[in-house]
């Protein structure tokens, strides 16, 4: 899969199955996994933004919307905590097979806590995946000065 190439995975099963549209950029490790925020999309302005950053440095980085999200199937009233969580870890299954940062957005909505919550709940083991969360709104500053 190639950086501007988008590639579909199915998650679920039966009737809550649905296609994840998903963006990899190749390079060395650690490879740099966004996860979106509410209501945002591996197109929006961070994601491009970390997509630049990893580009940059030789780095391979994973982008993906969540269902009801961007190019993801799905309905975003059929979304929710429990499925995105298993979208991200289906992406992170698939696609991060070595030493990996997950990279989100905390802020003062709830629901942008999902990337939190992600790594939180998961079984991902930690020295393969640290994450670096920030708030929005000094997001580009520090991305800018990597």
């Amino acid at each position: 899969m190639g950086d501007g190439e988008v590639t579909t995975i199915e998650v679920g099963e039966g009737a809550a199955r649905r296609s994840i549209a998903v963006r990899r950029r190749a390079g060395r490790a650690p490879v740099l996994l966004w996860l979106g925020g509410f209501k945002s999309d591996m197109k929006g302005t961070k994601a491009e933004a970390i997509d630049r950053f990893a580009a940059s440095q030789g780095r391979a980085c994973i982008r993906f919307d969540y269902s009801g999200h961007g190019e993801s199937g799905g309905a975003f009233a059929d979304g929710s905590i429990g499925r995105w969580l298993e979208e991200s870890r289906a992406v992170f299954s698939r696609f991060c097979d070595g030493p990996t940062i997950a990279i989100g957005i905390a802020d003062h909505h709830a629901a942008s806590a999902r990337s939190s919550a992600f790594l939180a709940a998961s079984s991902l083991p930690v020295p393969r995946s640290p994450m670096i969360s920030t708030g929005r709104s000094t997001f580009a500053t520090r991305l800018r000065r990597s």
